[in-house]
């Protein structure tokens, strides 16, 4: 015959609620605490279940849900809410309610006679017990020990219950009473039998009928195994002497596999067959309260289920419509970005628009003011074969130049010229000058064939320079003049090199009449640098006095800007 334990912790409850638990100072957990303090446990379930539906529940009411359920013998939906508690504790860091949380579905599994989940439930919860949770712990190890009980393992649940050392905890007639069954199930009658008797006394003192009603019975069933039937008998009798109102359905059946023993053992083979059919009654409606359990177990767990569907549902929801706010706010900040960039860059185009424009503006005035300087320089000349009556030599000086300021002209309308006619130009020019001049000077044009007919240059920027050696590089003393341009193209630059055999351009620098700077040279620079940013090609002039390569001249070095035709 199974004996049962006594489970019912209702009264460390009671004693240890002012020490444990706290049900907060608003309105609705003191409504809570006066119903479950009146056992009004159906009214509480039902307005904890509404206040489920309407938001979710929180840690203390989740606790009280579960209390009340296991208050109700409702186990399985204790147990599921004990879970659900559980989970919360965890998920909200409350060390204090998690312990509490462990305690409840501990009971619950003992309710439940789950002995195998429950002894695993506790080896693994006992590690994350504190110091400071020592009085949890203690309550941890009543339903450990009474687990280990359940399994017939007493040797282990008398290890447990040793562990219990708190005063207060010992002096609980649950504590007396238990550890007495399992004292006299290792054979130590007289500690045992002792604790029962004190049980006894305790709730008589009590007045709590249905724990006096299982001292009385456990008495008996330890009295019938040793049997010692007459005594057995006055505390059947006790124990029958209780209203049945009082009794729970297992200390109902208890008695009743009592009864059936003594007779059974007193020979009175009619009298306990009787009580096989209380016994079996007592079975059936266990067995149906199990069945009904474990369905409102499957029940809240799908009710619980569908809640959870529903929120998933509605988080679904929301992120969904956060995504498409979220998309709608970046297709809005890209927009505006766009917006912001593209104006940025049409400012950006229309400064450097407006820098082009004034470099071209400029590169032109710097372009007409080559036209009046070479005039100026050639009427010079021409003034000069008037005076001297060289009416001849004047006209096709004059015809030349004429032809000459015709292609200046034309060529100062563009920014860029083929090779070939820029270098006609200049041949046409150094034509005239030998005109103009007493000693006429020799010169060579040379330009690799393969860029002849394919690159395009800016006119003017080398007949400065050729103007120069004429005016100021050579003298009256100077014989045998020569005047050498050579024109390549290396390492994607296109090089000019004009040689003259002069008196150089030191002596020039340093002769009385040429100690300004030639204005042709000065516009020509500045005109390069502007070239140079607006082509985006390297640029350079340099002038160098021969005589450092033991030669008589100037030799000037040009890297031009050029367009492939």
């Amino acid at each position: 015959m199974k004996l049962y334990l006594r489970h019912n912790l209702f009264k460390i409850v009671i004693l240890c609620s002012t020490m444990f638990l706290s049900f907060g100072v608003y309105g609705q957990v003191d409504d809570l605490k006066q119903l479950y303090k009146q056992h009004r446990y159906d009214t509480l379930i039902d307005i904890l279940t509404q206040r489920s539906k309407e938001c979710e529940l929180t840690i203390n009411e989740l606790y009280r849900f579960g209390k009340t359920y296991q208050k109700l013998t409702k186990y399985s939906n204790s147990l599921v809410h004990a879970n659900a508690l559980i989970q919360k504790c965890k998920k909200e860091f409350d060390s204090t309610y998690l312990f509490k949380a462990y305690n409840l579905k501990c009971e619950n599994l003992i309710d439940l006679n789950k002995t195998e989940e429950g002894i695993a439930f506790c080896e693994t919860i006992s590690k994350e017990f504190r110091p400071k949770d020592s009085l949890e712990l203690q309550l941890l190890y009543f339903k450990w020990g009474m687990l280990y009980y359940q399994q017939e393992q007493y040797l282990k649940a008398l290890d447990i219950y040793d562990k219990i050392t708190v005063k207060k905890y010992t002096d609980f007639d649950i504590f007396i009473h238990n550890y007495g069954l399992i004292l006299l199930e290792l054979g130590d009658d007289k500690k045992g039998f002792k604790n029962l008797k004190a049980s006894i006394a305790h709730n008589k003192k009590t007045e709590d009928k249905d724990g006096l009603a299982q001292s009385y019975l456990n008495i008996a069933y330890f009295l019938i195994k040793l049997k010692k039937l007459k005594q057995a008998k006055i505390y059947l009798d006790s124990a029958n002497a209780i209203p049945k109102k009082h009794f729970t359905l297992r200390t109902l059946k208890s008695k009743y596999n009592n009864l059936y023993s003594y007779y059974r053992h007193s020979d009175f083979q009619d009298i306990s067959s009787a009580y096989l059919d209380s016994i079996y009654i007592c079975n059936e409606i266990i067995y149906r309260q199990k069945v009904s359990q474990e369905i409102q177990e499957i029940k809240t767990s799908y009710e619980r289920e569908q809640k959870l569907k529903r929120k998933v549902q509605i988080k679904d929801s929301e992120l969904e419509r956060f995504e498409k706010q979220m998309l709608q706010g970046i297709i809005s900040f890209l927009a505006v970005l766009i917006t912001i960039l593209s104006l940025m860059f049409l400012y950006i185009y229309k400064n450097i628009k407006n820098q082009n424009k004034s470099i071209l503006l400029e590169n032109r005035l710097l372009q007409s003011q080559m036209t009046p300087h070479f005039i100026f320089n050639a009427l010079s000349v021409l003034q000069g074969m008037i005076l001297n009556k060289k009416e001849t030599q004047a006209m096709k000086y004059l015809s030349k130049f004429s032809r000459l300021l015709r292609m200046n002209l034309e060529n100062s309308r563009i920014k860029f010229v083929v090779l070939t006619e820029e270098l006609k130009e200049i041949e046409h020019y150094l034509e005239l000058q030998n005109l103009g001049s007493e000693i006429p000077f020799k010169y060579s044009i040379t330009v690799e064939e393969s860029i002849k007919n394919q690159l395009m240059i800016p006119p003017m920027l080398i007949q400065p320079f050729i103007e120069n050696a004429i005016v100021h590089g050579f003298t009256n003393e100077c014989i045998d003049k020569q005047i050498d341009i050579t024109i390549t193209f290396n390492n994607r630059e296109l090089q000019c090199m004009i040689c003259d055999n002069g008196i150089g351009i030191e002596q020039t620098l340093s002769k009385k009449n040429a100690t300004k700077k030639s204005l042709a040279l000065i516009i020509i620079k500045e005109r390069l640098q502007l070239l140079a940013k607006e082509c985006k090609q390297k640029t350079k002039v340099t002038i160098e006095d021969r005589k450092h390569q033991g030669e008589h001249g100037t030799q000037v070095y040009l890297v031009l800007p050029y367009k492939n035709l």
